[in-house]
């Protein structure tokens, strides 16, 4: 029996679909495209997935694939592209069918496309740490110092960066994060220049991060251990260390309750509505402000003691609310 090659087959299979459609009033050219290009972009952009990969699972060529995710063919004769008007069934069948494919896992990823924070991240610990980017491409043989460079000062804005480059720089990282620069040979000199940049740009270095938050894009740098409350606001401060946005929030009510709060009057009633909302964990929170058994808490809650001044910024931080949230303006009378 003849071997018939798969793709013989499947062009075979395709001419036979067509011959139906037209058979049945059904064209092979279709104009309602836009599901399957938003479906192979979020796959390009958002998952990282190659136009080579889409191409080798699903058949289709990376003309076309290419196509579908740029939104129009090519260049025409008036130097404006050449928008996709139709595109045939069993090529919209075909993309629609992929399966999504990490990047780095197959032996197609070559241009895949990722979210580029991850890498930044990664890339401003290791500066934080005291290496340098010449020292850094140099030991991987995809990245150089200049494209090291401009990674960092102009990513800003990019939805995607190079998941080959992604790879890279997370190998490094792996390697060197807990590793002091010193210790490969590079010169005091250039450790503090990477520090002090480092600290002029606000990067954190590896410490702040731990394995569960580095690759979540919707965590912060914990700088402190405490950060968000008071202690933390003041390790900032007596470190010198670039503040982080919960901090920054600590500092603005704190701020802000001292120059406004003399005028108003800590309300009882006010706490205890906002601790009786869900998902509110008062015990954390006393526990936050230094109170282990909670009971302090409670008395400002029921109204027998009522915090100092400094303690209701404090207080606000940690309940992310602002400090007149839970205050009461002063009566004339009383202000007297």
């Amino acid at each position: 029996m003849e071997h018939v090659p798969s793709t013989v087959l499947q062009r075979r299979r395709d001419q036979k679909r067509r011959a139906y459609l037209a058979a049945i009033g059904k064209p092979a050219l279709c104009a309602d495209f836009q599901d399957v290009q938003a479906y192979i972009r979020k796959l390009y952009f958002e998952g990282g997935m190659s136009a080579e990969q889409m191409h080798q699972q699903s058949g289709v060529s990376m003309n076309i694939v290419l196509s579908v995710i740029r939104g129009h063919r090519g260049i025409g004769e008036n130097g404006q592209p050449t928008p996709i008007v139709a595109m045939r069934r069993t090529t919209i069948d075909r993309l629609m069918a992929l399966q999504y494919e990490p990047p780095m896992i197959s032996k197609h990823g070559a241009g895949a496309r990722v979210d580029p924070q991850t890498t930044l991240r990664r890339m401003q610990a290791l500066i934080a740490q005291g290496y340098n980017l010449k020292w850094l491409s140099q030991q991987h043989d995809s990245v150089s110092d200049q494209h090291l460079s401009t990674l960092l000062t102009q990513t800003k804005g990019r939805r995607y960066i190079m998941a080959t480059t992604a790879h890279a720089i997370a190998e490094l990282y792996d390697k060197y994060h807990n590793v002091d620069p010193a210790h490969v040979g590079i010169s005091q000199t250039y450790i503090a220049r990477a520090q002090h940049t480092a600290q002029r740009r606000g990067y954190a270095p590896p410490s702040c991060w731990d394995a569960d938050t580095l690759d979540d894009p919707d965590a912060a740098p914990e700088w402190t251990g405490a950060c968000g409350t008071q202690e933390g606001y003041l390790i900032h401060k007596r470190e010198r260390l670039p503040m982080c946005p919960a901090c920054a929030v600590f500092r603005q009510n704190y701020t802000y309750s001292r120059k406004y709060t003399a005028a108003m009057s800590f309300s009882a009633s006010k706490l205890d509505r906002i601790l009786n909302e869900p998902g509110r964990a008062p015990l954390r929170i006393a526990r936050a402000l230094g109170h282990p058994n909670g009971e302090t808490l409670e008395l400002w809650r029921k109204g027998i003691r009522r915090p100092q001044q400094r303690n209701v910024a404090k207080l606000a931080a940690l309940l992310a609310v602002r400090p007149e949230d839970l205050c009461d303006a002063l009566t004339p009378s009383a202000r007297s």
